[in-house]
């Protein structure tokens, strides 16, 4: 019986489909899909590779880039639909 692969999380491709579409409804599950696994799967791995939750990472690069867009004098409005 050969030994079952784990699959790797490319976190570069999920940052770039984040970063793509920030202000969409992102969970667990959809971001699970981009890397071809169960979301169950998706969350343990994504924890063992950075220390945190997948939500907490959403929200993470959310923060990051409303830090970016308010420092450059886009409204809070406007910078809200932007993160989501």
């Amino acid at each position: 019986a050969g030994v079952l692969q784990r699959r790797p999380i490319d976190l570069a491709r999920i940052d770039a489909a984040l970063d793509a579409q920030l202000h969409a409804r992102w969970n667990t599950a959809r971001l699970a899909a981009l890397c071809h696994l169960s979301a169950s799967q998706f969350h343990a791995r994504f924890v063992e590779l950075t220390g945190r939750t997948p939500a907490d990472h959403v929200r993470g690069r959310r923060l990051d880039r409303a830090q970016q867009l308010l420092r450059t004098g886009l409204a809070l409005d406007a910078t809200a639909l932007q993160v989501g």
